[in-house]
Protein backbone atom coordinates (compact mmCIF):
# COMPACT_ATOMS: atom_id res chain seq x y z
CA UNK A 1 0.00 0.00 0.00
CA UNK A 2 2.95 2.29 0.06
CA UNK A 3 2.19 2.80 -3.66
CA UNK A 4 -1.09 4.29 -2.55
CA UNK A 5 1.02 7.82 -1.62
CA UNK A 6 2.50 8.00 -4.46
CA UNK A 7 -0.89 7.33 -5.71
CA UNK A 8 -2.30 10.52 -3.97
CA UNK A 9 0.58 12.84 -3.86
CA UNK A 10 0.56 12.47 -8.14
CA UNK A 11 -3.23 13.00 -7.99
CA UNK A 12 -2.46 16.50 -5.65
CA UNK A 13 0.01 17.45 -8.10
CA UNK A 14 -2.59 16.79 -11.02
CA UNK A 15 -5.09 18.49 -9.08
CA UNK A 16 -3.11 21.72 -8.63
CA UNK A 17 -2.25 21.93 -12.14
CA UNK A 18 -5.35 19.80 -13.76
CA UNK A 19 -7.06 23.13 -14.89
CA UNK A 20 -4.32 24.08 -16.90
CA UNK A 21 -3.81 21.48 -18.95
CA UNK A 22 -5.78 20.75 -22.29
CA UNK A 23 -9.01 18.21 -22.42
CA UNK A 24 -6.57 15.59 -24.07
CA UNK A 25 -4.09 15.72 -20.75
CA UNK A 26 -7.04 15.81 -18.49
CA UNK A 27 -8.26 12.27 -20.15
CA UNK A 28 -4.01 10.81 -20.08
CA UNK A 29 -3.84 11.72 -16.43
CA UNK A 30 -7.35 10.28 -15.52
CA UNK A 31 -6.56 7.46 -17.37
CA UNK A 32 -3.40 7.30 -15.31
CA UNK A 33 -4.56 7.43 -12.08
CA UNK A 34 -7.43 4.71 -12.98
CA UNK A 35 -4.75 2.15 -14.13
CA UNK A 36 -2.55 2.91 -10.78
CA UNK A 37 -5.66 2.53 -8.72
CA UNK A 38 -6.13 -0.45 -10.24
CA UNK A 39 -2.81 -2.17 -9.55
CA UNK A 40 -3.26 -1.00 -6.38
CA UNK A 41 -6.66 -2.58 -6.05
CA UNK A 42 -5.09 -5.99 -7.24
CA UNK A 43 -2.17 -5.91 -5.05
CA UNK A 44 -4.31 -5.40 -2.21
CA UNK A 45 -6.76 -8.13 -3.06
CA UNK A 46 -4.45 -10.79 -3.89
CA UNK A 47 -7.83 -12.67 -5.53
CA UNK A 48 -7.71 -16.77 -6.56
CA UNK A 49 -8.65 -16.62 -10.29
CA UNK A 50 -12.04 -17.69 -9.33
CA UNK A 51 -12.46 -15.17 -7.82
CA UNK A 52 -10.57 -12.76 -9.90
CA UNK A 53 -13.01 -14.02 -12.61
CA UNK A 54 -16.22 -12.55 -10.40
CA UNK A 55 -14.68 -9.55 -8.68
CA UNK A 56 -13.20 -7.63 -11.70
CA UNK A 57 -16.51 -6.85 -13.65
CA UNK A 58 -17.70 -6.02 -10.40
CA UNK A 59 -14.73 -3.64 -9.64
CA UNK A 60 -15.19 -2.46 -13.57
CA UNK A 61 -18.97 -1.91 -12.80
CA UNK A 62 -18.48 0.18 -9.86
CA UNK A 63 -15.25 2.21 -10.99
CA UNK A 64 -17.51 3.57 -13.54
CA UNK A 65 -19.77 4.97 -11.30
CA UNK A 66 -17.13 6.07 -8.63
CA UNK A 67 -15.88 8.03 -11.93
CA UNK A 68 -19.12 10.01 -12.50
CA UNK A 69 -19.13 11.15 -8.98
CA UNK A 70 -15.64 11.54 -8.87
CA UNK A 71 -16.08 13.77 -11.56
CA UNK A 72 -18.43 15.65 -9.74
CA UNK A 73 -16.45 16.02 -6.94
CA UNK A 74 -13.46 17.36 -9.23
CA UNK A 75 -15.39 19.91 -10.56
CA UNK A 76 -17.14 21.64 -7.62
CA UNK A 77 -13.59 21.60 -5.90
CA UNK A 78 -12.46 23.27 -9.46
CA UNK A 79 -15.18 25.82 -8.76
CA UNK A 80 -14.16 26.27 -4.86
CA UNK A 81 -10.25 27.34 -5.71
CA UNK A 82 -11.59 29.28 -8.48
CA UNK A 83 -14.10 31.45 -6.30
CA UNK A 84 -12.33 31.14 -2.86
CA UNK A 85 -10.59 34.48 -3.07
CA UNK A 86 -13.87 36.18 -3.25
CA UNK A 87 -16.65 33.53 -2.12
CA UNK A 88 -20.05 34.50 -0.79
CA UNK A 89 -21.91 32.93 2.58
CA UNK A 90 -24.61 31.61 -0.50
CA UNK A 91 -20.92 29.88 -2.47
CA UNK A 92 -20.04 28.85 0.69
CA UNK A 93 -23.48 26.76 1.30
CA UNK A 94 -23.04 25.57 -2.31
CA UNK A 95 -20.26 23.91 -1.78
CA UNK A 96 -20.80 22.52 1.31
CA UNK A 97 -24.21 20.95 0.34
CA UNK A 98 -22.55 19.58 -3.09
CA UNK A 99 -20.09 18.22 -0.85
CA UNK A 100 -22.34 16.33 1.12
CA UNK A 101 -24.55 14.95 -1.85
CA UNK A 102 -21.04 13.45 -2.91
CA UNK A 103 -20.03 11.78 0.42
CA UNK A 104 -24.29 10.20 0.53
CA UNK A 105 -23.69 9.23 -2.97
CA UNK A 106 -20.02 7.68 -2.27
CA UNK A 107 -21.36 5.88 0.60
CA UNK A 108 -24.34 4.79 -1.07
CA UNK A 109 -22.68 3.43 -4.05
CA UNK A 110 -19.72 2.02 -1.73
CA UNK A 111 -22.64 0.13 0.31
CA UNK A 112 -24.79 -1.43 -2.80
CA UNK A 113 -21.34 -2.99 -4.39
CA UNK A 114 -20.84 -4.32 -0.69
CA UNK A 115 -23.77 -6.46 -0.98
CA UNK A 116 -23.34 -7.05 -4.74
CA UNK A 117 -19.58 -8.67 -3.88
CA UNK A 118 -21.09 -10.07 -1.23
CA UNK A 119 -23.74 -12.03 -2.72
CA UNK A 120 -21.61 -13.09 -5.37
CA UNK A 121 -18.13 -13.81 -3.36
CA UNK A 122 -18.61 -13.87 0.29
CA UNK A 123 -18.08 -11.12 3.22
CA UNK A 124 -14.33 -11.31 3.49
CA UNK A 125 -13.95 -10.24 0.20
CA UNK A 126 -16.44 -7.89 0.23
CA UNK A 127 -14.80 -6.03 3.06
CA UNK A 128 -11.57 -6.27 1.91
CA UNK A 129 -12.23 -4.15 -1.44
CA UNK A 130 -14.13 -1.40 0.62
CA UNK A 131 -11.18 -1.52 2.92
CA UNK A 132 -8.92 -0.60 0.31
CA UNK A 133 -11.18 2.03 -1.79
CA UNK A 134 -11.67 3.53 1.72
CA UNK A 135 -7.79 3.69 2.28
CA UNK A 136 -7.17 4.85 -1.08
CA UNK A 137 -10.28 7.47 -0.82
CA UNK A 138 -8.68 8.89 2.52
CA UNK A 139 -5.21 8.61 1.10
CA UNK A 140 -6.70 10.66 -1.55
CA UNK A 141 -9.05 12.93 0.11
CA UNK A 142 -5.88 13.96 2.49
CA UNK A 143 -3.64 14.68 -0.40
CA UNK A 144 -6.82 17.33 -2.40
CA UNK A 145 -7.42 19.11 1.29
CA UNK A 146 -3.31 19.67 2.01
CA UNK A 147 -3.94 21.32 -1.87
CA UNK A 148 -7.08 23.56 -1.58
CA UNK A 149 -7.07 26.79 -0.40
CA UNK A 150 -8.70 27.84 2.69
CA UNK A 151 -11.16 30.74 3.00
CA UNK A 152 -10.00 33.64 4.07
CA UNK A 153 -6.03 32.58 3.68
CA UNK A 154 -6.06 35.37 0.32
Amino acid sequence: MKKTILFAFLLAIGFQSFSQVSSTEQELIKSYFKLTKMALVEDAMALSEKDGAIFWPLYKQYDVEASKLNQYRIDYLFDYVEHVDNITNEQVDAFLKQANTYNKKMTSLKSKYYKLMKKELSSKIAIRFMLVEEYIQTAVKYELLETLPWVGDH
